[in-house]
């Protein structure tokens, strides 16, 4: 009889409690070089998105020819704000990935596509502060939204593929501009170290109030600006259908 009883109220919490369905939305940006007043790449894709949390996504950038460059692949494992990723550069095979597994986050890199793939195994105390890739920026200040947005300061480890290593950085409330369905939030990610900050330049994002998406991106960004094998400093404006 107990049996029968629990079995009949595990079935109607079935069905009072619904399932968290996934979103999938289509996202689009461009990424301008402000200095040089040229629009360096088009970027366009999908992300699945669960309760606002991105836990999947694949986007492309393409050049002023329509070419596509470089193309990004994320999944969400253990970390909503540390995903794996590959970010796979189509011009020379450039590669870079981050992968958590067996208690560690594995990075994998190459310069060229003729290049074997090195690893490196990376152990990130997290015990009070958490690491973060960088497709997972969103869903960090998705979680700490209510902090930031109060002015409050959120530090994290930010796993860098190119330096092998992880690195101690910050989100803080930069401003708040706009009033209603407008209104954006808008946050710095610099160094943790108050004297690193004096000489790094942070990068700024910007998120919509209304439904907590990132709408704009100031900064170095991951795309390479071949032949210098190194990132720019971008607008990058976001939109989605």
């Amino acid at each position: 009889m107990r049996q029968i009883r629990n079995l009949f109220f595990k079935s109607i919490a079935l069905v009072i409690i619904p399932a968290v369905t996934a979103q999938k939305i289509k996202v689009r940006a461009v990424g301008v070089d402000d200095k040089r007043g040229e629009i360096i790449f088009r970027e366009a894709g999908a992300l699945v998105l669960r309760e606002g949390y991105m836990i999947s996504g694949q986007v492309e950038f393409s050049d002023q020819r329509g070419v596509v460059i470089t193309r990004q692949i994320v999944r969400v494992t253990r970390s909503a704000v540390a995903p794996d990723y590959t970010t796979d550069d189509l011009r020379d095979g450039y590669r870079e990935a981050v992968r958590y597994s067996d208690g560690a986050y594995e990075i994998l890199s190459r310069d060229h596509a003729a290049d074997p793939e090195r690893r490196v195994r990376l152990q990130v105390p997290e015990m009070k502060i958490s690491a973060v890739t960088f497709p997972g920026f969103s869903n960090f200040v998705h979680r700490h939204w209510h902090t930031l947005a109060e002015g409050r300061p959120v530090y994290f480890y930010l796993i860098v593929p190119t330096r092998r290593d992880y690195y101690l950085f910050r989100l803080v409330k930069d401003r708040l501009n706009g009033t209603g369905d407008a209104a954006t939030l808008t946050l710095r990610i610099e160094p943790g170290n108050f004297l690193l900050r004096m000489f790094v330049d942070a990068i700024r994002i910007s998120f919509s109030m209304k439904d907590r998406r990132l709408l704009r991106y100031d900064g170095i960004h991951f795309v390479r600006d071949l032949p210098k094998y190194l990132g720019r400093r971008l607008r990058v404006s976001y939109e989605y259908q």
